[in-house]
């Protein structure tokens, strides 16, 4: 296991970052110039509101707030589904969950076998591959092994259990300065955010995020959080690790922030675009259930989505509130690497509004196996599978408990719910149900240490 360097103090960035995004116009390179870099940094279990940047008055994340000055943010970002492996074959295949076999929850998903992404569906990364890229993956995430597709278009692909972020980003810096004269597409995907926060609370001084010390063995599994929870809901345990997991976000921002010094370093920040997102939230009794996997409210549903791009494409900086997808990162990367989109993806390009073009009339879609959400700039709609609606006027409820279709759901209400019944027509005829394959002992064992069975 690799050993934790000391944290580094928060040296912001953002005079250079902003440099990097001086000018006006423009999305893809120009063709005598050298293809940008792209990072792909994702950050399991990162909910978006627990960021400075998107409002949260605690130091999570100094490094990223950086990042988001220079950069852009979207604020009405969301994950395709509400656990990793549907959202993250989501945004790899430009596909909703539900076409791809995927839009179960994680127990149905989690019995002896897993779901394996289908073969006809390219990925992102065989097409940065074929467009000349070399395409580097450095993760730890169980859910994302080689046999289940992920792997798929990735000239290294490294699962690492028990790294954490440093290592992680350790053994990307080795396969990034071993390389050739190819730009790169590289996932680097950390795992330190996600239960059972207890990796690195220890390197903080007690009273940053309130207290921590739990009454439970902090060796209690997400399941046995969940059935306690569940039965009597205790909101000081909730708070407490909730706290815990402000210290897992802010030693996840300081590893983000030592990569791009890395880049920085190196002369490899100015190619380089650089988007920081998560795959889902997580939820602490908001909604009276705990961690994630449940329904798409906007604690497991809403992410972050930071985007810095070199100088050369003109993104004025700034917030961006375009409703956007993991599906449209996908569409997004290849168009700004000046390659081809997939046709039949159902994400769609960012780019125009990276350039300030601003559409504020469509929503953005989480889907689980009890409920879908399609999530405007202004409202939200959830469609649960018995057929009930609730609706949340975001402005004026951004926690999503005045419940507006109790009234009747008309106007932009039965807008989105038309949305909805619409796209759930178009996916009837998806890819269908994934095989699946089945779980090595070390695997359930691994899986089991992490509360999920």
């Amino acid at each position: 296991m690799p050993v934790r360097p000391s944290p580094r103090s928060p040296t912001l960035l953002a005079a250079l970052l902003a440099a990097l995004l001086a000018g006006c116009g423009g999305s893809a390179p120009p063709a005598a110039e050298r293809p940008p870099d792209v990072l792909l940094l994702v950050i399991d279990t990162l909910r978006a509101d627990r960021l400075g940047s998107y409002g949260y008055p605690q130091p999570t994340s100094p490094r990223l707030d950086a990042l988001a000055a220079a950069g852009v943010r979207f604020e009405n970002a969301v994950a395709p589904s509400t656990w990793t492996k549907p959202s993250m074959a989501a945004l790899f295949s430009g596909r909703y969950p539900s076409e791809l076999g995927l839009a179960g929850s994680e127990t149905t998903e989690l019995e002896k076998t897993t779901a394996v992404l289908p073969a006809g569906v390219e990925l992102l990364a065989e097409r940065f591959a074929r467009g000349g890229y070399r395409t580097l993956a450095v993760l730890n995430q169980i859910h994302l092994d080689p046999r289940w597709g992920f792997a798929r278009g990735f000239e290294h692909y490294r699962r690492l259990d028990h790294y954490d972020a440093f290592g992680l980003n350790s053994e990307l810096r080795e396969l990034l300065v071993a390389g050739d004269d190819r730009p790169v597409f590289a996932w680097l995907h950390y795992f330190d955010v996600h239960w059972p926060y207890m990796r690195q609370v220890r390197g903080l001084p007690d009273d940053l995020f309130g207290p921590r010390e739990l009454a439970v063995s902090p060796r209690i599994s997400m399941h046995e959080i969940v059935e306690r929870m569940r039965a009597d809901p205790d909101r000081e345990l909730a708070a407490r690790l909730s706290n815990r997991y402000d210290a897992e976000v802010r030693y996840a921002d300081e590893a983000a922030g030592a990569m791009l010094d890395f880049l920085e370093r190196t002369g490899r920040l100015a190619n380089t675009i650089v988007v920081v997102t998560a795959d889902h939230g997580e939820q602490f009794l908001e909604h009276g259930e705990f961690g994630h996997g449940n329904l798409p409210y906007d604690e497991e549903a809403r992410i972050p989505l930071l985007v810095l791009a070199p100088q050369r494409f003109g993104f004025a900086a700034g917030v961006r509130r375009t409703p956007a997808n993991l599906l449209d990162v996908g569409p997004t990367l290849l168009e700004l690497a000046g390659l081809a989109a997939d046709p039949t993806a159902r994400g769609r390009s960012l780019a125009a509004a990276l350039s300030g073009e601003e559409s504020l009339d469509g929503a953005a879609v989480t889907q689980t196996d009890r409920a879908w959400a399609a999530r405007g700039a202004r409202h939200k709609l959830l469609q649960f599978t018995e057929g009930r609606r609730e609706f949340y006027e975001l402005a004026a409820d951004p926690g999503e408990h005045d419940d507006r279709a109790a009234a009747g759901c008309t106007g932009p209400c039965a807008a989105l719910a038309d949305f909805l019944e619409q796209l759930a027509g178009r996916l009837e005829s998806g890819a269908g149900a994934s095989s699946g394959v089945e779980l090595t002992a070390a695997e359930t064992e691994r899986l089991r240490s992490l509360g999920y069975l």
